[in-house]
């Protein structure tokens, strides 16, 4: 491999040598020991089964046996920045939008607002 020919202008160079830099794999600094990635497996699935239930991270965190902090430690250690609360809150605002988008196509029908029926009288 030539590295510098008079062929080849020194920005070319650059460009190339930069490119190269760019496309090198990237460690990723943020290593999640076993404990805390099992602590966030468990944290997710109870999260699955009561997220329609409670939108609490205390009672998360009591279910799983620790405190409210080490369970958002471990969420933000595991998942990208994010704190325990968050991420309940995201889930319940997903099933939301799955509701919402799925529901029957009469559901989304309005009546004018000149409508002479109240919302009791529309439900009968």
């Amino acid at each position: 491999m030539v590295l510098f020919t008079a062929d080849f202008p020194p920005d070319l160079l650059l460009a190339v040598l930069l490119l190269r830099i760019d496309r090198l794999p990237i460690e990723d600094d943020r290593r999640v020991d076993s404990a805390t990635a099992e602590l966030f497996g468990r944290f997710q699935a109870e999260l699955e089964r009561s997220y329609a239930i409670t939108r609490s991270a205390e009672h998360y965190a009591a279910r799983l046996g620790y405190t409210v902090k080490h369970l958002t430690r471990a969420c933000v250690a595991a998942a990208a920045g994010h704190p325990a609360k968050h991420l309940i809150d995201a889930r319940v605002v997903l099933e939301a939008k799955r509701l919402l988008a799925f529901r029957p196509a009469a559901a989304h029908r309005h009546e004018p607002a000149s409508s002479p029926l109240t919302p009791g009288r529309r439900r009968r």
